[in-house]
């Protein structure tokens, strides 16, 4: 039987990994950051760092044929086993309704979200 992902999930941690590098199209954030004339030994501001993540996670949304999608989301929940009505569900509830970039943002890098408390 599939479990509902969820941040309390043993498993949330390695979704995180998977989501981030695919949707920095398989690099490494250091990579990524290269990639954009940056020194990825580099200290970058709280405000460079958020606006590459930006930079990065809207261009791959963007940039698919499908336009917006949860074409990733859904990927990896499936590739990792989860039961991913009851997932897409629990991320829909906490902002990641429409599209990854919103799973990303809303559900991912929210992590005050009030849920966090629940064991």
């Amino acid at each position: 039987m599939s479990d509902m992902l969820t941040r309390q999930h043993e498993r949330w941690d390695e979704f995180v990994a998977r989501f981030e590098t695919t949707m920095l199209l398989g690099k490494t954030w250091e990579q990524y950051v290269a990639d954009a004339g940056r020194d990825a030994g580099a200290n970058l501001t709280e405000e460079q760092e958020a606006d590459l993540w930006l930079h990065a996670f809207t261009t791959a949304c963007n940039g698919r044929e499908s336009g917006h999608s949860h074409e990733a989301t859904l990927a990896i929940l499936s590739t990792m086993g989860m039961d991913t009505p009851a997932s897409m569900a629990y991320l829909a509830e906490r902002g990641g309704c429409c599209c990854d970039c919103e799973v990303m943002f809303n559900v991912i890098a929210d992590v005050d979200d009030e849920d966090e408390e629940e064991a």
